[in-house]
């Protein structure tokens, strides 16, 4: 009687079918990007010019838990930090979208950071002056990250503005301040579990009175730049 024993594989082998994985890996990563390519020209054949960033913050919160749920293995957190990166490849393809950081002496961190959320290929650009960051952000359309730091109320100029919405904010370890992302994105495509907005007491008032959850993240005078938790009805993010 012969008994048949699998015979196991070699690290060679094994080694080789990672390779072939990867290969299929950045193929596919090719294809996605050449699909985003294909959008903005589909975008440009109907004479559509859009001021806004071709950035949709509730399509890619909508992907990332999609993902995760659908995950065996693979923690959320590193299905973050891919897709982020395979998220920026296609912003970019779509149209070059400059990030502009404007911090102090937290640069190295922020910066860090602003290529964890938008791409390690992002292209960066270090600023002093959060009118300017914000500038960019309203006529080149560019993305603002701006520290938050105490004592400072740049961002009372985005509760009249109709353009610009804050569309994340920035907070880890290492960093001393949190920062705020802003851009031209439309309410419509703004995350709706979190939004952050510039209000009066009155406003912020009502609003938990109302049953909202407010949380004040900065103060300037009887301003309130908010934290507004699972908003039910769309509503602009910083206006």
């Amino acid at each position: 009687m012969h008994l048949h024993t699998t015979k196991p594989c070699s690290l060679d082998a094994l080694r080789s079918e990672i390779d072939a994985i990867d290969n299929q890996i950045l193929t596919l990563v090719e294809r996605r990007t050449a699909l985003a390519r294909k959008i903005a020209q589909a975008k440009a054949e109907r004479d559509t010019v859009e001021a806004e960033i071709p950035l949709r913050p509730i399509r890619e919160e909508q992907l990332l838990a999609r993902l995760a749920n659908r995950s065996g293995s693979v923690p959320p957190a590193s299905i973050r930090t891919i897709w982020r990166e395979l998220m920026s490849l296609s912003l970019q393809a779509q149209r070059r979208t400059e990030i502009v950081l404007c911090a102090g002496q937290d640069n190295a961190a922020l910066t860090q950071r602003a290529m964890r959320r938008f791409g390690s290929g992002a292209p960066l650009r270090p600023l002093s002056d959060s009118d300017i960051a914000l500038e960019a952000a309203r006529v080149d359309g560019a993305i603002a990250v701006i520290e938050l730091r105490p004592g400072e109320d740049w961002w009372l100029a985005l509760a009249d503005d109709p353009d610009l919405s804050i569309i994340a904010e920035l907070r880890e370890p290492g960093m001393r301040h949190p920062a705020l992302c802003i851009a031209r994105v439309a309410e419509c495509h703004l995350a709706k579990e979190r939004r952050w907005l510039v209000l009066d007491e009155a406003q912020a008032l009502e609003r938990i009175m109302n049953g909202e959850t407010l949380c004040p993240i900065a103060n300037a005078g009887t301003k309130r730049l908010c934290v507004v938790e699972q908003i039910d009805e769309p509503m602009r993010g910083a206006a």
